[in-house]
């Protein structure tokens, strides 16, 4: 009965797929590709916020996601983001701008978070006003390798005219 039982464990081992033709765990994300391919969407995302661009800014975010910044009543969509930019540009003209990633993580395939800073000159009717804030947001990979912001966060750090 005992040999029996070897020669069954036996021939089960040989009949299993080898190790190698096993799936194989997805490679961990590179962490330091990741943060550039996020701070490429960050420099994206400022053309668009100084050419006036809402439908621009709102092609970087997933169908989904969801917009929330300190100031502006928090939105779920990419159609309403769309229109609280559209909003916003009615009002303000961004002069200049600067966006930077100060650091990202993304712990599996396909999902990242990162937090940065922005900094920005808007005229509104002649005022000119200077922001400085602190963002975080997290990211999913679309089906064609671009990443796009499912969720957004951002809060002032100080304004002043």
């Amino acid at each position: 009965m005992r040999n029996r039982l070897w020669a069954l464990l036996a021939l089960a081992a040989a009949c299993s797929p080898a190790a190698d033709q096993q799936a194989a765990a997805p490679a961990a994300p590179d962490t330091a590709a990741v943060r550039a391919e996020l701070q490429s969407l960050v420099d994206r995302y400022v053309q668009y916020l100084m050419a006036g661009d809402a439908a621009g800014v709102a092609g970087l975010y997933t169908d989904d996601a969801t917009y929330a910044v300190y100031g502006v009543p928090t939105t779920t969509g990419r159609a309403n983001v769309e229109a609280v930019f559209a909003g916003y540009f009615g009002a303000f003209k961004v002069t200049s701008a600067q966006g930077t990633v100060e650091a990202a993580a993304s712990p599996g395939p396909g999902i990242a978070t990162a937090r940065g800073i922005y900094t920005d000159v808007e005229d509104s009717s002649g005022v000119r006003i200077s922001s400085w804030s602190r963002w975080a947001s997290a990211y999913r990979q679309a089906a064609d390798g671009q990443w796009l912001i499912s969720y957004h966060i951002g809060f002032p750090d100080s304004t002043s005219r």
